[in-house]
């Protein structure tokens, strides 16, 4: 869990930039603007967690197989 959060925090700051422009755009009647900000939050949010997922794969010893616990 601790590699997901460090690459969670690592890219946070897109995060951030995409959600204050939503609310720009919120605040200012632009709200197509708004719904397609927040869909690339959350796309952005969906990438993340799968680079951190992969990162995590990657990092785990060879010897053990898909599905077992490590020891």
């Amino acid at each position: 869990m601790e590699l997901k959060t460090g690459l969670y925090m690592a890219n946070e700051w897109i995060i951030d930039v995409l959600t204050d422009l939503m609310a720009y755009a919120r605040k200012n009647d632009l709200s197509v603007t708004a719904e397609a900000l927040d869909d690339a939050r959350l796309i952005a949010l969906t990438e993340i967690a799968n680079a951190a997922d992969r990162k995590a794969e990657m990092m785990q010893p060879h010897d053990r197989q898909p599905g077992t616990a490590a020891r």
